[in-house]
């Protein structure tokens, strides 16, 4: 997607949502808004499949926290390909400084891209 719809669609998201109440605002207040994470994931170029290469840019905050209305933030799974003798795949998390397992115990080395971790949510038959 060109960046030009992705700003489109990133106004359109916010529009829909409250023009007076941006992304950063939401964060600052601590609200979870997937509204507004949709904007700011548009707004940013993001596409569901594409890993983004560790050379071209690191998670933005927005991409590697997830804020809770009781003010705690927790980190969101990623899955991150990473570098040993081939390239290995594993979910994992980024905290603004290091890469690790998703248990957070086990600093993994040499990540060379990433991209955001979706579960998979089958479609209901029938309407079920």
């Amino acid at each position: 997607m060109s960046k030009k719809k992705c700003l489109e669609k990133a106004r359109l998201i916010m529009k829909s949502h409250c023009d007076s109440f941006p992304y950063e605002e939401c964060v600052k207040s601590g609200v979870d808004c997937r509204k507004c994470q949709a904007a700011a994931l548009y707004d940013s170029g993001w596409r569901e499949d594409a890993w983004i290469s560790v050379d071209e840019r690191l998670p933005s905050e927005s991409e590697f926290l997830t804020y809770h209305k009781d003010g705690i933030s927790t980190l969101k799974r990623l899955v991150i390909a990473y570098k040993t003798d081939t390239i290995e795949y594993d979910i994992g998390c980024y905290d603004g400084h290091k890469w690790t397992n998703q248990l957070g115990n086990c600093i993994i080395k040499d990540v060379v891209a990433w991209k955001s971790f979706e579960l998979y949510l089958p479609k209901a038959k029938g309407g079920e």
